[in-house]
């Protein structure tokens, strides 16, 4: 292939594609791993909706270039409000943009003069197609599609953070206090249930003197990752203190969600 064969095509075109393959890679890969919930499916319809406004800036870009730059920004806005991790399409997506912007002469908004036109100087002189009203306003309406899909993350995201702090329950709390040979031990045992279902999580127990200073925290040796919706689970947390050490008298059961890094339960056990 001749340099000016190669010189024919829109590498712009490629980068984009390239990052949209990248793109559905690891939404496919993502599906099979993560909890399928509303704020996770609107994400995956934003960064979706980006790679579409992306190639619509690949179809427009014999129209206008400007338009072509406008909505390959506007694509790599919607990865970022989409919470899209990876990086090879940002990369490719901005090599697009590079691209394209490089690329502006194969576009049929900026061309030569006729030859058959009369011109003085030794070159012809470039002229430029004003490019059609409605065209403008494509950027603008994506902007404005990807801000209210952002906006809706935000909100249904909010609304599963309130549902996932009232999910969890415990009850039937019962705690049992020892002492063999000067060690202190305490036993708490409960019913832990959940409306929704939980990736990861642990259950953590701090334990405190009567002066309220924190002595110890062990994780509970009952309740190992994951909870599912509706589903009873037996809560067993245990304190072996030092020989001779003191006796705590109150206890605070803490379950967080890992994947969230958000404290979901919380409760004081006095005994």
């Amino acid at each position: 292939m001749e340099v000016s064969d190669f010189k024919r095509y829109n590498l712009n075109y490629l980068a984009i594609i390239i990052g949209i393959i990248f793109i559905f890679r690891s939404i496919i890969i993502s599906l099979s791993f993560n909890q399928i919930t509303n704020s996770y499916l609107l994400k995956i319809i934003a960064i979706i909706v980006a790679s579409l406004i992306a190639v619509l800036g690949i179809i427009l870009f014999n129209k206008d270039y400007k338009i072509t730059l406008a909505l390959y920004i506007i694509a790599i806005i919607g990865l970022i409000l989409g919470h899209y991790t990876g990086i090879y399409p940002f990369v490719f997506f901005a090599l697009a943009l590079i691209l394209a912007y490089y690329e502006k002469d194969k576009s049929d908004n900026t061309n030569l003069i006729d030859s058959d036109s009369h011109f003085f100087g030794d070159e012809p002189k470039e002229i430029k197609k004003v490019p059609e009203k409605n065209l403008k306003l494509i950027p603008i309406v994506s902007l404005i599609l990807i801000i209210l899909l952002s906006l809706s993350i935000t909100v249904v995201s909010d609304m599963e953070v309130n549902d996932r702090a009232n999910a969890i329950n415990i009850t039937d709390l019962n705690a049992v206090t020892a002492s063999e040979y000067g060690y202190p031990q305490v036993n708490i045992t409960g019913k832990l249930t959940s409306s929704e279902t939980f990736d990861s999580v642990s259950v953590k127990t701090y334990w405190y003197d009567e002066l309220g200073t924190q002595i110890s925290e062990t994780y509970d040796s009952g309740i190992k990752s994951e909870i599912k919706k509706n589903q009873t689970y037996q809560l067993d947390s245990h304190y072996y203190g030092q020989k001779d050490a003191k006796m705590p008298i109150k206890a605070e059961i803490v379950v967080k969600d890992l994947k969230h890094d958000q404290i979901v339960y919380s409760k004081n056990v006095t005994y």
